[in-house]
């Protein structure tokens, strides 16, 4: 989830029993390895193992040649390649990438063989159930990766052309399932005890992944794996808990993304919305009450906005006006 799971975030749910945290979407352009943008991306030595870089790209040697590179230099454990980014930028380009190398089977399979060859570490893909509805092509392409050497699969529950619109279904991962022998990690609409003990059960899935139902729930791994398996995490998840884990995450995303100035003023730039995305995940989840977004998103300074936040999290329990969740 480019844009989303930086260092920070898979720190955090890594730490609530998320078993395995990959990297943002990374490009396999090694000409960009010095960017800001790529050096924020790609996972750090000092993070807990497994090290997952998740790579996209079009090219099988560059994909190769990414690869190859971030396992021998950069400390990688796992390569995941992307087969299901639907944006335009990436999955509408004039060279496939992403969810588009859906349409073309040979092109998919050469990425595949060169990444599996390429690597001294497990590979494994993360795609949609085809481009589009008349389409679906998941059985097939999960039969190409399993030959080609790939050592487990997820599998969204939506096309590229379905994008994340309602609803994610879970009737090809049970087919795909049933196709092939390699592990399958089912992933879509996953966000509560009801919806992953289903999942599990009706697609036969070996694990699943959350993506959009863990943002500004990190703790959902912990309360999942309590639920489902009986494992309990180190603290209690109480209402209390999750304030201080939402004021901790927020102050450390300011501390990295917001530009100092003379007068601490939250910059107008991508930097900025990136703050205020990560407190309104919370705002939308923790049951806070919908005058009071504004004021904080809106906020002009670093220190006036957490603060706010701080004191809408504690009045937040007392509010008759609830928002809805964004998840449910």
């Amino acid at each position: 989830m480019a844009g989303v799971t930086d260092r920070i975030y898979r720190d955090l749910v890594r730490a609530h029993g998320c078993g395995l945290a990959t990297s943002e979407m990374v490009t396999s352009d090694l000409s960009l390895l010095n960017s800001a943008k790529t050096q924020r991306r790609i996972p750090q030595l000092d993070e807990a193992s497994p090290r997952s870089i998740q790579l996209v790209g079009t090219d099988p040697a560059t994909m190769a040649d990414a690869a190859q590179f971030y396992v021998e230099q950069g400390g990688a454990e796992l390569i995941d390649i992307n087969f299901g980014c639907p944006v335009k930028k990436v999955a509408g380009s004039k060279k496939l990438a992403g969810s588009a190398l859906l349409k073309d089977e040979r092109k998919l399979e050469l990425i595949i063989k060169a990444v599996v060859k390429a690597s001294a570490v497990p590979v494994t893909i993360k795609y949609r159930t085809g481009w589009n509805m008349t389409s679906r092509n998941a059985i097939r392409i999960g039969q190409i990766a399993e030959q080609a050497g790939v050592d487990a699969l997820v599998l969204h529950g939506r096309t590229r052309d379905d994008k994340y619109r309602p609803y994610a279904e879970y009737e090809t991962i049970r087919r795909v399932k049933k196709n092939i022998s390699i592990p399958l990690i089912a992933n879509g609409d996953i966000c509560d005890e009801e919806t992953a003990a289903f999942v599990l059960d009706y697609t036969g899935a070996d694990g699943i992944m959350i993506g959009r139902g863990s943002f500004g729930r990190p703790w959902i791994f912990a309360e999942l794996n309590k639920q489902l398996f009986g494992i309990q995490h180190a603290s209690e998840i109480t209402d209390e808990y999750k304030r201080i884990i939402a004021v901790n995450h927020v102050e450390a995303v300011q501390k990295l993304h917001t530009v100092p100035t003379d007068h601490l003023s939250v910059t107008t730039g991508n930097r900025s919305h990136f703050v205020c995305k990560v407190i309104n995940w919370y705002l939308l989840t923790m049951s806070i009450q919908a005058s009071v977004r504004h004021s904080i998103l809106s906020c002009k300074t670093p220190n006036d906005q957490l603060l706010l936040f701080k004191d809408a999290l504690l009045a937040g329990n007392n509010s008759k006006h609830h928002l809805t969740t964004l998840y449910t």
